[in-house]
């Protein structure tokens, strides 16, 4: 699986077996205090603390069958998703 950037630019399309992970989505980072690598980190202990309502079996289940997960940040940087495809790629 892999990441790739969600764009509004004329005739862009996301891609089939594509999969938005962004807010407001259930999969998306709800953190948007401080830095973007303080609200990537939050998500990350938050998620593992159970404190988002899902669990790594809820994220293998939502992206089955997807390619790719996409969100707005840059492919070269760090985002939240990237926690999403370290999941799906270790099942």
């Amino acid at each position: 699986m892999e990441r790739i950037r969600r764009r509004r630019v004329k005739g862009w399309r996301m891609p089939p077996r594509a999969k938005y992970v962004g807010r407001p989505g259930v999969l998306g980072n709800p953190f948007t205090e401080g830095t973007k690598a303080g609200q990537i980190a939050e998500y990350r202990c938050a998620f593992y603390a159970g404190e988002l309502g899902i669990d790594e079996g809820f994220v293998r289940r939502e992206l089955n069958g997807f390619d790719f997960v996409c969100c707005w940040c840059r492919e070269d940087e760090p985002c939240h998703a990237d926690l999403h495809i370290e999941i799906v790629n270790a099942a």
